[in-house]
């Protein structure tokens, strides 16, 4: 059995608090990027790969904002990128380790392919009348899918799942809050 770690935000920006407002408690969610993550990650995109994403300081995969609001793909992060003072928490949901690795390369192979942005598929929470873009997803179907596909759960569709309905579903499949942290300041030399 192995965790398989999910970071649920409770955004403070603009953004975040637009989402918020139609999603819940929630804003974002991401895959959680530890040391048995990473040598996981190394392990299937090779030595050179991870090199050039900089494996090392990665602590996130997520569907995120990484080149201006038109240009979003699910891709290699860390915590810096997001707003000082956000809540977070990192989940752990116990999988069988084949369960495990299926939910991994599902998420590296997203971030490999630079998954696009599903922007429509935000704003179908809110406005039903939107359809998703089955091409692209956001952050909480990239992280429910394959989750879904493994727990047999016929009933949910991804594209429905916002962040807050994420972690009740995480949740409900027995998954429990492993820490919580606020993001931090970062200081960089000028």
């Amino acid at each position: 059995m192995k965790f398989l770690k999910s970071v649920h935000f409770h955004g403070i920006s603009t953004v975040s608090q637009i989402i918020r407002r139609q999603t819940g408690d929630y804003s974002h969610t991401a895959i959680f990027v530890g040391p048995e993550e990473k040598k996981y990650i190394r392990k299937m995109i090779g030595e050179d790969r991870a090199e050039e994403i900089k494996l090392d300081t990665i602590t996130l995969m997520e569907q995120w904002n990484h080149s201006g609001l038109v240009s979003s793909w699910m891709g290699y992060n860390d915590f810096s990128d997001h707003t000082p003072g956000t809540e977070y928490e990192i989940w752990g949901l116990n999988l069988l380790v084949a369960d495990w690795e299926y939910c991994m390369d599902r998420y590296i192979k997203s971030c490999e392919d630079k998954r696009g942005y599903d922007w429509a598929g935000i704003l179908h929470f809110r406005l039903k009348s939107i359809k998703e873009d089955p091409d692209k997803t956001f952050c909480s179907e990239e992280y429910i899918t394959p989750v879904a596909e493994i727990l047999n759960w016929d009933t949910v569709k991804p594209f429905n799942v916002h962040p807050t309905m994420a972690v009740n579903l995480t949740q409900a499949a027995g998954g429990r809050i492993l820490q919580r942290g606020v993001v931090l300041k970062t200081f960089t030399n000028v």
